[in-house]
């Protein structure tokens, strides 16, 4: 039997391919953040009202 040459060793690709789940995780994070400020701006000042309105009474 012959075992078969791998081109990358394990750790080569490690190296190799976290930067890259890194990079766009940074990018996720950035834009999650950014959407959440909007949410938060655009739905604060109706917050107390809603909260009022949704209590058990």
């Amino acid at each position: 039997m012959q075992q078969s040459e791998q081109f990358f060793s394990n750790k080569q690709l490690k190296r190799m391919i976290i930067p890259l789940f890194i990079e766009q995780t940074r990018h996720l994070v950035i834009w999650l953040v950014l959407i959440h400020n909007i949410a938060n701006a655009v739905v604060f000042p109706f917050a107390d009202r809603l909260g009022k309105g949704l209590r058990a009474t």
